[in-house]
């Protein structure tokens, strides 16, 4: 029996096009679906500047994930992650490091094309997914 699936087992990447496609009757690419969820992400983010949430500043850890290390449960006791080319590191005792958590933002912000210094979209950003139609 044949899965199609690629030999990496990634599957095949074009299948959610092709079932939004045979679902609504419309051909879309992978390209496009991409870009249709882009914008949902987008516009998920805009309603929640809206609604009061400060973007940088709110993008934030609980303050014991940078002072308490984790010790570990019953489920996963060595605080087990995936790590570098598949292969699991122990986060145990380990604590995030601030500075580069807010590295990681910078980085984050920067791929999504937002205001690296505050964490919101630039009215670019919002024009390029075509959410400021219709806005007064």
């Amino acid at each position: 029996m044949h899965t199609g699936m690629t030999e990496d087992r990634v599957g095949d990447p074009t299948l959610e096009s092709k079932v939004y496609s045979a679902v609504t009757g419309k051909e879309i690419d992978e390209e496009g679906l991409y870009r249709i969820g882009e914008r949902i992400f987008n516009l998920q983010r805009a309603i929640l500047i809206r609604e009061g949430h400060k973007g940088r500043e709110d993008d934030a850890l609980e303050e014991f994930n940078f002072t308490v290390p984790p010790k570990g449960d019953f489920l996963n006791e060595d605080c087990l992650l995936p790590g570098e080319d598949g292969n699991p590191f122990s986060r145990k005792g380990m604590v995030v490091d601030r500075k580069e958590f807010e590295k990681m933002k910078d980085e984050y912000y920067s791929i999504r094309g937002w205001d690296v210094s505050t964490g919101l979209q630039t009215l670019g950003k919002l024009r390029e997914l075509k959410l400021l139609e219709g806005v007064v």
